[in-house]
């Protein structure tokens, strides 16, 4: 299936590619070697980009992409976050230390901010776009004490609601590539290690609160089991009946199995759940441990007799988290009702449905 979009995209824009090939390879011909002054891409880039974004035409993708430019090419993290979705994933493949997939604004984010420790400039040299992915060719630049890298990259970019939500990286040296990144990155230093093993920390923090969602969903009752510590506190105190088979009261301090039979006295008996969580905000309280809050968008599906057949829960998470030798765990977990949409009810029927399965 990957295959297949990759190949309906680029034969979409296969012809606007092929017309500005032929200026692209002229602009990277006149370049330079390696050693052409960063700062000077980094200038003619930006105006570059202002340049062409006051065209009343432009197409709206491409000008979001170019803002993105502007804001790279002068440092601007919050601007960079500002035309990203809170959800969006960047893909950086290879065989390197930062080889991945960095999952939501604050993973993204970080990485920029590993990419500030050296020097890296692009310099835009195509675009093209449809309704939906903008095709990036431009020239990076990029030099960590000795090491240098300087070749030209694809980016596909993927636009949903005026906002980048996924994006590929994609270098045309894959080789020279994974070796620059490893020497920028992995050569062990205190800094490069300790900064790069925060970005991994805060991004498996990440993964683990949503796993949690994740594997409910699907009733994974295992996984869901393994994302928490020995103990953990569950809190439900911000509305009368939880969701999850917990009254409000005093928070909960339960084994990771009693977590996941509290949960499968109500979730099975929705015809299925859906749980949203993003915004990720992450706060390392000590070398082995962190709190985090996220927004959540929980929705109960369940036809019924007796009103609307979903009930939404729009909030909050907040999690602390310890790390163990398996991993980041779950040492407590509440949930803030913010609003709610729908049939308030439905929990009560869910609990019904289950008891009367069993």
């Amino acid at each position: 299936m990957r295959h297949k979009i990759w190949t309906l995209i680029v034969v979409s824009l296969l012809a606007g590619f092929a017309a500005g090939c032929a200026t692209a390879q002229d602009n990277d011909n006149s370049n330079g070697p390696a050693e052409a002054n960063a700062e000077d891409v980094t200038a003619n880039s930006t105006e570059d980009v202002a340049a062409d974004s006051t065209d009343a035409d432009i197409d709206p993708n491409i000008a979001l992409i170019q803002q993105y430019y502007a804001y790279y090419g002068e440092g601007d993290l919050e601007g960079i976050r500002s035309v990203m979705a809170p959800d969006v994933t960047w893909t950086l493949p290879g065989r390197h230390p930062l080889s991945r997939t960095f999952t939501g604004v604050d993973a993204v984010i970080g990485f920029f901010e590993l990419l500030q420790q050296t020097s890296c400039q692009a310099e835009l040299l195509f675009l093209e776009a449809n309704e939906t992915y903008v095709i990036d060719y431009h020239r990076g630049i990029c030099q960590a004490g000795d090491a240098v890298l300087d070749q030209n990259f694809f980016l596909v970019f993927e636009i949903q609601g005026g906002l980048i939500q996924n994006v590929t990286n994609t270098p045309t040296d894959q080789h020279a590539a994974d070796e620059w990144y490893t020497l920028a990155y992995g050569d062990g230093t205190e800094t490069s290690s300790g900064d790069l093993q925060e970005l991994r920390d805060r991004q498996a923090i990440i993964d683990t609160i949503n796993a949690v969602g994740i594997y409910a969903d699907f009733g994974e009752w295992d996984q869901v089991q393994n994302q928490f510590a020995d103990e953990v506190i569950l809190d439900y105190n911000s509305y009368d009946q939880a969701a999850v088979g917990t009254e409000a009261g005093d928070p909960d301090t339960l084994t990771p199995a009693e977590v996941v039979a509290a949960w499968q006295t109500v979730l099975p008996g929705y015809d299925y759940t859906q749980h949203i969580i993003g915004n990720h905000q992450v706060e390392f309280t000590g070398d082995d441990t962190a709190s985090a809050t996220s927004s959540v968008y929980a929705s109960h599906f369940l036809d019924n007799n007796d009103g609307e057949n979903y009930w939404v829960f729009i909030g909050n998470y907040e999690h602390e988290l310890v790390r163990t030798a398996d991993g980041w765990k779950i040492s407590l977990m509440r949930a803030n009702l913010r609003a709610e949409l729908g049939n308030s009810n439905l929990p009560a029927l869910a609990t019904e449905r289950v008891s009367q399965s069993q």
